[in-house]
């Protein structure tokens, strides 16, 4: 069994995989990310991310789907209307955006908190709050494991 967002079990059976995963679970519904400008005075709105670049996350992740829907249902196309920096590492991605990165950050706390602390920009939306319900973390377990053991979710 695992702990992990969907988007693993769509993938793997999408492969073709006959014991595939199963998600039996949900235990949280929203992306529980914020997104933070660099521009600690900016009286913000979607648009304005127009034309910036964001540093974003991993493609195909859960976190990185929240952000582009967010986007999109804002009338911005990701990637075409506004760059996304989708190659860093989760662990670098704060300190690059510290480090002058880009022009907002789609990120968790604490770090969020602790950049807006020091005064290097500012909290300005919830992608969670913006996204509305999704699934976003699930338990899972292989098909033949729940088959073959079907008092685990009694």
């Amino acid at each position: 069994m695992g702990f992990f967002g969907p988007e693993a079990t769509v993938y793997i059976y999408q492969q073709g995989a006959t014991d595939h995963l199963v998600g039996f679970a949900q235990l949280t519904a929203r992306d529980g990310s914020f997104f933070l400008t660099r521009n600690v005075d900016e009286e913000f709105e979607w648009e304005n991310v127009r034309g910036k670049t964001i540093v974003g996350a991993r493609i195909g992740g859960v976190p990185q789907m929240a952000l582009e829907w967010v986007l999109k249902q804002h009338g911005i196309e990701p990637f075409v209307d506004v760059e996304i920096i989708t190659s860093l590492a989760f662990e670098a991605a704060v300190g690059a955006f510290e480090a002058g990165v880009g022009d907002y950050i789609a990120q968790f706390e604490p770090a969020l908190s602790e950049i807006e602390a020091r005064g290097r920009g500012k909290i300005v939306a919830s992608i969670g709050a913006e996204a509305g319900p999704v699934s976003y973390t699930v338990y899972h377990a292989r098909k033949s494991v729940l088959e073959e053991n079907p008092d685990l979710l009694v």
